[in-house]
């Protein structure tokens, strides 16, 4: 029974399975007496072998994980970022994180949008259509086809491996046999499952494309932003005027006391003058 654990367990170093196995083997006088196992440690050892070849080439769509990232300056902030989030379920995509943030006389919003790789176009061009002016537009590409067909490859061997594992298990006769058996048996599964884990999240990252959405609205009078037309400055510099209009009728109004107290300055000032001009006339 020691020849067949051993053996298995040699096909650690031999292959990818990323473990090793330094346990005793079995005296010549055991393996003589125990023929059976002999035998099947060389047809499992001789098994796993083989499974631990490179896997032929296999024929698949091609992995590509893609990558977005547009800075935009909006004239609404609030009505352009409505009308994002509102359009996001019909992308059948979603938010991963949002925050928005004052600084330097600018109001920023970014974004995580999580899109359908079949859909990334689209909804760049509906992100764009937001803008009144596209600063900065990226989209890049990571093809993890070759990792992804060289992972299912070594996750097939790895659960043949299991399976030939299990098999000696159920075989065991002996605690120290039973222990060796399992403790191989558990270092596969979790190779297993590392494997299964690292194929679904290249699964997700190929399906669903990120879009790295950062758009601002000034909070100054933005009549010099690169690319707008004559007429577009001209409106907002009309926007502009009145925004300082209602600032300075807000400014007249906190300040009431000031104004009270110059409306009496003046008035005691005239009435001042009346009494002079009065008493020079007579």
């Amino acid at each position: 029974m020691f020849v067949l654990i051993t053996a298995l367990a040699g096909c650690g170093t031999n292959g990818d399975s990323g473990y090793e196995y330094a346990g005793d083997i079995a005296p010549m006088e055991e393996m003589e007496d125990d023929a059976v196992f002999h035998s099947r440690a060389k047809e499992a050892y001789a098994g796993i072998s083989e499974s631990q070849q490179p896997a032929p080439p296999v024929q698949m769509e091609k992995k590509i994980i893609k990558t977005a990232y547009l800075n935009l300056q909006v004239e609404n902030l609030d009505s352009a970022k409505a009308a994002i989030e509102r359009a996001i379920p019909d992308f059948q995509a979603y938010v991963s994180q949002s925050d928005q943030t004052n600084y330097k006389g600018s109001t920023t919003v970014n974004m995580t949008v999580r899109v359908p790789s079949t859909r990334l176009e689209e909804f760049l061009l509906f992100a764009e259509s937001q803008a009144s002016y596209l600063y900065n537009k990226e989209v890049s590409s990571r093809d993890v086809t070759e990792e992804y067909i060289d992972i299912q490859g070594r996750l097939e061997n790895k659960r043949k491996a299991e399976q030939r594992f299990r098999e000696i298990l159920g075989e065991a006769k002996t605690v120290e046999e039973i222990l060796k058996v399992e403790e191989h048996l558990r270092k596969v599964t979790e190779e297993i499952e590392s494997a299964q884990g690292r194929l679904q999240y290249l699964n997700n990252q190929t399906a669903m494309s990120t879009v790295k959405l950062s758009f601002y609205q000034p909070n100054y009078l933005s009549a010099e932003a690169p690319g707008q037309s004559y007429w577009s400055q001209v409106g907002l510099a009309f926007k502009g005027g009145w925004k300082f209009f209602q600032k300075m009728i807000l400014g007249i109004i906190q300040a009431w006391p000031l104004v009270l107290i110059l409306l009496g300055l003046v008035w005691l000032i005239r009435r001042r003058v009346q009494a002079y001009s009065r008493q020079k006339a007579m």
